[in-house]
């Protein structure tokens, strides 16, 4: 289990009781204070609207309220336009699983391939 403290600043500046965001917030503050300094919001929030669903559901599941359908792209792009920073932070936190993954659905895409370019090479006809 993780603990923490929230600061009643915190809770002021985004109006959120849950504790997960606020762990979530306080994992990447030194990157969330990096990204405000230097990039635009919605330079980040067009950099995260290019990647899938699948790929956002787990590191953006802290910025998600509970009446929001979790993993369903509506409520990740809302999270992502309300949160631009702490979201691309989140995302870059977990980069290397969001790859990984994404290494084998290509992989698992490649052999789908080539069983099409197969079917069908062993009929005589």
């Amino acid at each position: 289990m993780k603990y923490g403290t929230v600061s009643s600043a915190q809770l002021g500046k985004f109006d959120r009781w849950d504790p997960a965001f606020h762990l979530a917030v306080q994992s990447v503050e030194a990157q969330i204070a990096a990204l405000e300094a230097k990039v635009p919001a919605a330079e980040l929030v067009a950099q995260l609207n290019q990647l899938s669903t699948a790929d956002l559901g787990a590191p953006l599941e802290p910025l998600l309220t509970g009446a929001q359908l979790k993993h369903q792209r509506p409520a990740l792009v809302a999270a992502i336009e309300k949160y631009p920073f702490i979201a691309y932070a989140l995302v870059l936190k977990h980069k290397a699983s969001i790859m990984a993954l994404a290494q084998e659905r290509l992989a698992a895409d490649q052999a789908y391939v080539n069983t099409l370019e197969a079917f069908g090479k062993d009929l005589s006809t």
